[in-house]
């Protein structure tokens, strides 16, 4: 049995390009650490590269034909993944449920939010991949349901779970201490409560856990983005606005606690590789 692991998570950006496919996979492969990997935005025909190459890894994606989409769901396009690899396994994959007494049903995108159970510790751990649809153009009602939805399932699970997630969440706090829940019901809600001091579900912000126990850290923090965020992992807006962000995160459970994290942007959003987004990282154990 091991005594921590290196969660990872990364929305590599949708492509089905051969050689953008194995631009990602060189750079998950030789320029990040990781024992287990969440992923974002994965194409079929990534998965199918990535399955293709000859490495110790093993992993599941929405994609795959094993996980039928609900009757009424739209097609699926972009999916998301879960990979361990250095003696850990990944068992008992399953695509976060819905709940019927949610309304808009025909809203839901299955294909962004999955789970396993993570064997190589001393008990097993619950690791997720998750997408946030974004709300631009009128979809809020879909990101509102997204983590409805999401936050519900998380109300049930017991034991230790780590949560890899794009969450097309704004972020350019640079206090540690988090937003008080939202008074009045809006379009943003169920996310502003996701993120607030007082969350229906148990799951902390990893980096925020870190910073708080690394105060040396925390002041490098925000003496390099003085406006925010403490991290960049996105850059969002269009040409003529520009806006650096934290997007991406990696929520622990009480069961777990952070012993590093940190965050990788230049490479992974370089012309080489060529996501949008850059990497979380975090080295996570037991107790």
């Amino acid at each position: 049995m091991q005594a921590q692991f290196r969660f990872v998570t990364w929305n590599m950006r949708y492509t089905t390009s051969a050689p953008n496919c194995r631009a990602r996979w060189d750079f998950l492969m030789n320029d990040i650490q990781w024992d287990v990997l969440a992923l974002q935005e994965v194409s079929d025909a990534a998965w199918r590269y990535f399955l293709a190459q000859e490495s110790q890894h093993q992993g599941f994606c929405t994609l795959d034909s094993v996980f039928e989409v609900p009757a009424g769901s739209h097609k699926r396009t972009g999916g998301v993944a879960l990979l361990a690899r250095h003696g850990f396994t990944l068992d008992q994959a399953a695509l976060i449920p819905d709940y019927p007494d949610i309304a808009h049903p025909e809203l839901r995108k299955p294909e962004r939010g999955l789970f396993a159970r993570l064997d190589g510790l001393e008990e097993p751990v619950t690791v997720v991949s998750w997408h946030a649809p974004h709300a631009a153009d009128g979809q809020w009602p879909t990101k509102y349901r997204a983590y409805q939805v999401l936050t519900r399932w998380l109300e049930t699970r017991e034991g230790p779970v780590a949560l890899g997630c794009d969450a097309n969440n704004w972020d350019l706090r640079l206090d540690l201490a988090r937003p008080n829940p939202p008074k009045a019901e809006s379009r943003y809600w169920w996310q502003n409560l996701f993120f607030s001091c007082r969350p229906t579900h148990r799951l902390r912000d990893a980096f925020i856990d870190y910073l708080g126990g690394h105060p040396d850290e925390y002041d490098r923090a925000r003496l390099d983005h003085p406006a925010g965020p403490l991290a960049i992992t996105h850059i969002r807006g269009n040409q003529h606005k520009r806006t650096a962000d934290r997007f991406d995160y990696i929520l622990i459970s009480p069961e777990l606690r952070v012993t590093e994290c940190d965050h990788e942007f230049a490479t992974a959003t370089s012309g080489k590789v060529g996501s949008d987004h850059g990497t979380v990282a975090a080295t996570l154990q037991l107790g």
